[in-house]
């Protein structure tokens, strides 16, 4: 068995408690039966020789009544052979004796320091030589003579079976007491191996490499099934974060090593040649001023995705018709020859973030001018279905290739990484207008044909106006 627990922890384990609270449980549940079993047994027997005792003392005094010239021969005839165990003698008023049973002791006329009472059954007594036994007196008259009947009953037998059945009790508590935790520390541990197992697999997951490997599901019990399955989506996720974050760094590096790159030839160039070549000096700062444009371009987009990942929006009802007219005013260039063509429904609202929203139309309206030639259209279009709101984006560039499709959303992805670099593209466009519609709760797709064109389509959720 694998050891999960360092040595101060096993005593916190689940294991470990789980054992000792159900053992203490079922121990404890043990001695409070075996007790309540003692105490019923011990009540009904004794109610049990009472109501045996109340019997045979009806029975003496009718002999005595039925035969009043020998008393002796009436308690004889009563008591023996039945009722070996009974002491009696019958006195007059006077304290003459008239009859008593063989055995008959003196001191049981009195009671003595070593007697003790039973608690709650009056004229039971306890005594440590003779053992439970029961003393009364009862008076009696036979032709106009009083008298009194003293008695005592041994009642050992049911000391002896209180004894025997105290005994096997005790023999039982002792059993459980050294094999209940033996034997639920070991239920326990079987019955929660599913679980150790997750544990263990939880603890080897130390490096990347780990999260790719998933820990074993097991089939039952049904809570522990959801957990492993749970836990397995979770490293996946975690897997892909980690893999996007390492893909993430490895290519803002790179893409910000370009730009240093060609700002340090530049000033080199500068320093050798400037002073005296004023075309060199200008070409130099001419370069230096677009890389240094695409590079605040880069950090901009990179701080999009930051705050898109960990900011907290409050959204709002806004109408996506301003904000795609707003967009439009911002980043198209109407002396490019590209035509626009816009076709909007009346105000149409949705829920989000206005800087967000207007970050999206302008992202993809930037793509379809960037990718079109002078003479192709652009086409932008909202309108309501089924509850959402649809927005698309159509040029008429080049298209994208169809294994190229899945991939464009993807940080740093270029489908033509040196054209996209000579238009100033950064490859993290589409990738934040993918995450910006996701964190509205959207979808976005694309439709693309080489030669035909290209069709970003956007779905949000729609949302009535309420202020």
């Amino acid at each position: 068995m694998m050891n999960l627990f360092r040595k101060g922890d096993k005593t916190s384990s689940i294991v470990f408690q789980f054992t000792i609270w159900h053992a203490i449980t079922v121990v404890g549940m043990i001695l409070i039966l075996a007790v309540t079993i003692l105490l019923f047994a011990g009540y009904f027997l004794m109610e049990d020789s009472k109501q045996e005792i109340t019997n045979v003392e009806k029975k003496i005094v009718t002999q005595i009544g039925n035969n009043p010239e020998s008393f002796q021969q009436a308690i004889d005839d009563t008591l023996y052979p039945d009722y070996p165990n009974y002491f009696v003698k019958v006195l007059t008023d006077e304290g003459d004796l008239l009859a008593k049973t063989r055995g008959w002791s003196k001191e049981f006329e009195e009671e003595v320091e070593e007697d003790i009472s039973i608690l709650g059954f009056p004229h039971y007594m306890w005594n440590d030589d003779r053992g439970l036994f029961y003393r009364d007196r009862l008076t009696w008259n036979s032709d106009g003579v009083n008298g009194t009947i003293l008695y005592e009953v041994e009642l050992n037998h049911i000391n002896e079976f209180l004894i025997l059945l105290f005994n096997i009790f005790l023999v039982t508590f002792l059993i459980s007491v050294f094999t209940t935790p033996f034997i639920i520390y070991r239920m326990t541990k079987r019955k929660l191996q599913p679980l150790l197992s997750i544990i263990h697999s939880v603890k080897k997951v130390k490096s990347y490499a780990d999260l790719k490997e998933p820990i074993a599901v097991p089939d039952t019990p049904k809570e522990l099934n959801d957990l492993a399955e749970s836990i397995n989506i979770l490293l996946h996720r975690l897997g892909k974060q980690l893999e996007r974050e390492k893909s993430f760094i490895a290519n803002a590096s790179h893409e910000l090593r370009t730009p240093l790159t060609s700002f340090n030839g530049y000033i080199n160039l500068i320093k050798r040649w400037g002073k005296d070549q004023p075309d060199v000096l200008e070409t130099s700062i001419a370069a230096l001023d677009s890389e240094n444009n695409r590079m605040k371009r880069l950090l901009d987009q990179l701080m999009t995705l930051a705050k898109s990942e960990q900011i907290e929006t409050q959204f709002k009802t806004v109408d996506l018709v301003d904000i795609c007219k707003a967009a439009i005013q911002h980043v198209w260039n109407s002396e490019s020859g590209i035509e626009l063509v816009e076709n909007y429904e009346n105000h149409v609202f949705v829920k989000g973030d206005e800087g967000f929203l207007s970050q999206v139309v302008i992202i993809l309206l930037d793509n379809a001018q960037r990718y079109s030639s002078e003479g192709d259209t652009v086409k932008i279009q909202l309108r309501h279905s089924d509850g959402h709101v649809k927005m698309s984006i159509a040029d008429s560039g080049p298209g994208i290739p169809l294994e190229d499709q899945e991939r464009v959303f993807e940080r740093f992805y270029r489908v033509d990484k040196g054209r996209s670099r000579e238009m100033g593209g950064t490859g993290l466009g589409l990738a934040i207008a993918k995450e910006l519609v996701e964190l509205h709760g959207g979808e976005i797709s694309l439709e693309s044909e080489l030669g035909e064109g290209s069709t970003f389509r956007v779905l949000l959720p729609m949302s009535k106006k309420t202020n």
